[in-house]
């Protein structure tokens, strides 16, 4: 028979163990939902589809029924490592006859350093201040239309699956779906 001071040993053990398993698992849950949290939902502060970004006439948008810009930070981890990313969206959106903008707030030497160290392969590179842009964090993928209409926007690091998704929108958005631009 088990005496008193070994079942309360093995009741600790057994009470310790059940309380790290618990931590354990919500330790992991919230990591898991932190990491794989839903992009398509975060929003810059004042960024909105169907708005119009009256700031875009200095950018050209006009040229094109449709245009992606690519808002970046030199200083930025994520851009730097999303740079591969964006250079085949530029393939993709130049095959959908969609112009393609790499915009900063850096300066003209970081900006050129940036783009030829990481081989950016943009149509044009501009000079911006992204808070007028309302674009709160970088990296930034804006698509609008020729009236400097927000059809789509992503905000921050994507996953592989949220680069997937960012690459068929941009190859499937037909000129059609873009809003009267007579407005």
């Amino acid at each position: 028979m088990l005496n008193a001071e070994t079942l309360r040993r093995k009741l600790e053990v057994s009470t310790t163990i059940a309380v790290l398993s618990v931590s354990a698992i919500v330790l992991l849950t919230s990591l898991r939902t932190y990491f794989h949290r839903d992009r398509s939902l975060q929003t810059a502060p004042g960024l909105r589809k169907g708005e119009v970004l009256s700031q875009l006439e200095n950018y050209h948008v006009s040229k094109s029924a449709k245009t992606l810009i690519i808002a970046l930070n030199t200083a930025c981890a994520f851009c730097v490592e999303g740079t591969p990313f964006y250079n085949q969206l530029a393939e993709v959106s130049h095959k959908n006859q969609t112009q393609v903008i790499s915009i900063f707030s850096n300066s003209v030497d970081d900006v050129r350093r940036f783009t030829q160290e990481h081989q950016l392969k943009t149509d044009s590179i501009a000079e911006a201040d992204l808070n007028e842009l309302k674009i709160s964090a970088t990296p930034a993928l804006i698509l609008v239309d020729s009236k400097g209409r927000v059809l789509d926007f992503w905000i921050g690091k994507l996953s592989e699956d949220d680069q997937q998704k960012v690459m068929k929108s941009i190859a499937s958005f037909p000129s059609s779906a873009i809003p009267n631009q007579s407005s």
